[in-house]
């Protein structure tokens, strides 16, 4: 942390002994990561995920960003090269070309903690506070099955851990970045919402509420229903080279099509919204030229899938 700049004040009381940090992605820390996660689904009697595991994560160490695998309080962490552009690295993640990105000071010369913090998150040992926290958070309890595995703990764990660092950064303009952040970089993601983490971010730091974190279990479900109904919309706009651009103009449309989008649930609705404002919020020039050039078309509600 006194190497990258970080106020050593935020993790006061936090347990970080079980946390390894690299400063580049190496041949060791692959074999580190390659060990660690063999051992860790082995213990966990889940054998034949023991070898799959670091095959489809071991690549990426060698990707631009950071990345982490945490497991019972024990995390690896790939910090980004100190002379990293924060936009280009944001842009890679986010799909919006770094010309357009915004960012204020602040939030560039707090990324590196942004992204420190929250992995420190993940190495909190889960027994400590696991029922605490869901219970505070009304998220279900841990339950044996294939689904949950693959599409609620990890997604749960991602929460956590955004709270955790939300909470240490304590800071309404970074809790703003982060939630136009993931809502950004998630919204387009269906197979894979373990970071989709706006929407339930959105309800807690600006409205305290959590009365729907209790949907965490069928987000996936949510999502795949959402991406459908939007297609029709997204394909108006496949001559827009830039995805994120597409699917923002796709979400206006779908936002003002109130014969489907009043139709559908809260949370959907809420988390294209939020799509459209974390677009707004990263590249906000951007989007008001996009808002102009939009086109203004026959609703769609009448192809549109049925909600």
């Amino acid at each position: 942390m006194e190497d990258n700049e970080i106020p050593l004040e935020l993790i006061k009381r936090v347990r970080t002994d079980d946390m390894r940090v690299y400063d580049e992605h190496s041949h060791l820390a692959a074999l580190h990561l390659a060990s660690f996660l063999f051992w860790n689904n082995a213990k966990n009697i889940d054998f034949l995920w023991a070898f799959v595991d670091p095959l489809s994560s071991i690549p990426e160490m060698y990707g631009d960003m950071a990345s982490l695998h945490a497991a019972n309080g024990k995390c690896m962490v790939y910090m980004p090269d100190l002379d990293r552009n924060v936009d280009e690295m944001i842009s890679l993640s986010s799909g919006i070309p770094k010309d357009d990105l915004e960012l204020s000071p602040k939030i560039i010369d707090t990324f590196r903690a942004n992204i420190l913090i929250h992995e420190i998150g993940h190495a909190q040992p889960l027994a400590m506070n696991e029922q605490e926290y869901c219970e505070r958070s009304q998220i279900p309890t841990y339950k044996k099955s294939a689904y949950y595995s693959k599409h609620v703990l990890p997604l749960y764990m991602e929460l956590r851990s955004d709270d955790f660092s939300l909470e240490r950064m304590n800071d309404s303009d970074i809790t703003d970045y982060i939630i136009a952040f993931r809502a950004v970089t998630e919204f387009n993601r269906v197979n894979n919402v373990s970071h989709d983490t706006s929407l339930f971010l959105d309800e807690w730091f600006n409205k305290k509420s959590m009365s729907i974190r209790n949907e965490i279990p069928d987000h996936q479900k949510h999502k795949e229903q959402l991406v459908s109904i939007l297609t029709p919309y997204i394909e108006r706009y496949s001559s827009e080279q830039v995805k994120p651009y597409q699917i923002y103009k796709a979400a206006l449309d779908f936002l003002d099509d109130e014969k489907v989008s009043g139709k559908v649930s809260y949370s959907m609705r809420r988390i294209t919204e939020l799509f459209v404002e974390g677009l707004e919020y990263l590249a906000p020039t951007k989007a008001n030229l996009l808002r102009m050039d939009r086109s203004r078309q026959k609703p769609l509600s009448e192809t549109a899938p049925s909600v």
